[in-house]
């Protein structure tokens, strides 16, 4: 293992440790790329230089293209490996579930990691409007990732939203 670089440039390799903390350094993980669905990803703007994740200094940082997700990693409620997906569901841009508003990175259908978080997040849109309990995002590393969060999970953990809440009154409250 290289010393890790603490600037998030596209050179950095990618890295995984023991769980992060407050200003503790753990690295890049890039996001796992097929041939499909990353193909379709590159019509946004997403490239392997600008799709990944990374913790750093006691946050987490998500990069998708345009699209950037960051949180504090006290946030991150729990991390699970998701997946398989169907690839016409991932294929394309960032996106939106209007199920549960959580926002999904993907360049592949494989599998991934569903992060989940105490408070709501911005993502989707520049002025954060809309905010997302979760991000899952295709990383190629996902155990790695569930490690290096600390939350190696195979189950989805209880800190959730009420299901039963409407996606209006999420968008309406802020949450």
């Amino acid at each position: 293992m290289s010393e890790i670089d603490t600037d998030a440039d596209a050179d950095a390799e990618p890295r995984t440790g023991a769980p992060a903390g407050p200003g503790r350094l753990v690295g890049r993980f890039p996001l796992s790329w097929d041939p499909v669905v990353g193909r379709a990803a590159r019509l946004f703007g997403v490239t392997p230089d600008c799709a990944w994740v990374d913790i750093n200094d006691g946050r987490l940082t998500a990069r998708f293209g345009p699209w950037v997700t960051a949180t504090d990693l006290a946030n991150v409620a729990s991390a699970e490996i998701t997946g398989p997906y169907r690839w016409w569901k991932v294929a394309g841009p960032a996106h939106l579930s209007l199920r549960d508003l959580g926002l999904t990175y993907a360049t592949t259908a494989a599998a991934g990691v569903c992060i989940r978080f105490r408070d709501p997040v911005r993502g989707i849109d520049p002025i954060g409007a809309i905010r997302h309990p979760s991000l899952t995002v295709t990383v190629a590393d996902p155990e790695g990732l569930c490690d290096a969060l600390g939350h190696v999970s195979t189950h989805v953990d209880a800190q959730r939203f009420d299901p039963t809440e409407s996606v209006r009154q999420r968008l309406t409250q802020g949450a």
